[in-house]
């Protein structure tokens, strides 16, 4: 019986924190776009890391912040629902 795992990890953390840097490294190769600017990530982007024991799904998301706006409010929506939806495919709800 194989050891090969998988899994989605999601990274989650406030604007402007080095979460799509984070996952440029862990990928290996520039997915994501980076900026000085806060909110530059407005939709959850996925990449894919495979090795021999694991294959792993690292999903970078939007900032999550005190919204002033609608698409503040959408934003963490965004968020929101990805946390939900990858800890649901671990959990099995």
């Amino acid at each position: 019986m194989s050891n090969f795992r998988a899994g989605f990890v999601a990274i989650v953390g406030r604007p402007n924190v080095g979460k799509s840097t984070l996952v440029n490294a862990l990928v290996g190769s520039k997915i994501v776009i980076t900026s000085h600017h806060p909110n530059t990530t407005r939709n959850p982007i996925r990449g894919i890391i495979t090795k021999d024991e694991f294959q792993m799904i690292v999903v970078d998301t939007p900032g999550m912040h005190k919204p002033k706006t609608a698409l503040g409010t959408r934003l963490n929506q965004m968020v929101n629902e990805n946390i939900k939806s990858n800890y649901c495919r671990l959990a099995r709800c």
